[in-house]
Parts: C-alpha cells; sequence; structure tokens
C-alpha cells in the first residue's frame, strides 16, 4: 500500500527502497503499459496475492506461503538467494522489459568525456 504513492507520483521512475521490504498487501503493481521498476537493497518478502508488471531486483528475495498466488509478469533478479515456501510464478516477458527500456531509457558515459547518451 505505502508504494502505491509513488508509483502514482513518479511513473516511469525507478523506486528505490534501501533496506528489507515486504510486499504484505494483495493488489497490483504496474501493468502490461506502465510496469514498474523496483529495487531493493535489502530483502524483498512477497506475502501476499501481488499482481507485478515490471522488474523486480533485490539482493534477496523470500516467496513466502502468503503469496502462493502472486505472480511476476516480466523479471525478477536476486543478487543473492531467493527462497520460496510456495509456488513463485514468474512469466518472463520480454515485451514489459523493451516497454521498460524504451521508457525508462538507459545512460552511457563516453569513456574519456562526462557526457552521457
Amino acid at each position: 500500500a505505502q508504494l502505491a504513492d509513488p508509483l502514482a507520483r513518479y511513473p516511469g521512475r525507478v523506486i528505490w527502497l534501501d533496506g528489507d521490504v515486504t510486499l504484505d498487501s494483495a493488489g497490483t503493481i504496474g501493468s502490461a503499459a506502465q510496469p514498474a521498476v523496483l529495487i531493493v537493497t535489502g530483502t524483498l518478502t512477497l506475502n501476499a496475492a501481488v499482481n507485478y508488471y515490471g522488474v523486480l531486483y533485490a539482493n534477496g528475495v523470500n516467496w513466502s506461503g502468503g503469496a502462493a498466488s502472486a505472480f511476476v509478469n516480466g523479471a525478477i533478479v536476486s543478487a543473492n538467494q531467493f527462497q520460496a515456501t510456495a509456488t513463485a510464478t514468474v512469466a518472463y516477458d520480454a515485451t514489459i522489459l523493451a516497454t521498460i527500456s524504451r521508457s525508462y531509457g538507459s545512460f552511457v558515459r563516453v569513456p574519456g568525456g562526462n557526457q552521457f547518451f
């Protein structure tokens, strides 16, 4: 529920959260047309029927029993561990990832310069 406001206020922006995060309210985050990108520096715990469209990146992921009917449509990345005590439903979606690439943009530092392209 606390993610709804920043996602609504800053569509098309990466949401960066320091520390551990628990998704414990059922609902939908993002959509196929407007996917979300969430970066968590700690452990991301899914503990509710969350329908997530976009990319989830976390240091660790814990898919708990409360998230048995949750799904991620896009991609989920865990830097260290991915633990699931319920069936984890993740559908890789190249279209969603292409939408993120086009709408969020990308920046590359030019070697020897201070300009971004």
